[in-house]
């Protein structure tokens, strides 16, 4: 565990160096969301393009599976505290030097919520080149961030009129 500029770190931090393209996606998605947002993905494993992400909704996670396939480096910011423990799903990324999980939170916040997750997303855009949204729900959370950080992502698929 290391310490960079209050956020705790497990991993490694050379990627926060990289060109990062942060990746989002609601709970709520089109269809068309999800061969996209895997199309997409698998252009960024190809290109070993560093992404960053909470990896939490479904399709989320599908994707870090997706770049964790091939190596690609990726940057996990939890909506809570470092992980005690690293999971046993992220070691190996992590002992390749392909994965760091990081937390914007100090020790003792344990549980993931709304507004954890919104923190932890508007963190993400602050520190990332450019934003890639699978799908967005208009009036969530998700939507919230981006006017918050006033940050113009691409958006693969809208999630209005599901």
């Amino acid at each position: 565990m290391m310490m960079v500029n209050d956020i705790v770190t497990v991993g490694n931090t050379a990627l926060l160096g990289l060109p990062k393209s942060a990746y989002f996606c609601s709970e709520r998605f089109q269809p068309s969301a999800v061969f996209a947002s895997y199309d997409w993905a698998k252009q960024m494993r190809s290109e070993k393009h560093c992404v960053i992400s909470g990896f939490q909704s479904r399709i989320e996670s599908d994707v870090l599976e997706i770049l964790l396939r091939e190596n690609s480096p990726v940057i996990l910011v939890l909506a809570r505290s470092i992980y005690r423990k690293i999971p046993v799903e992220y070691q190996s990324a992590v002992d390749k030097g392909n994965m760091l999980i990081l937390s914007p939170f100090p020790a003792g916040v344990y549980r993931v919520n709304s507004k954890t997750s919104y923190k932890r997303n508007c963190w993400i855009m602050q520190n990332t080149d450019n934003i890639v949204i699978g799908s967005l729900t208009s009036g969530g959370n998700l939507e919230r961030a981006v006017k918050t950080t006033g940050k113009n992502p691409t958006i693969l698929a809208d999630a209005d009129n599901l």
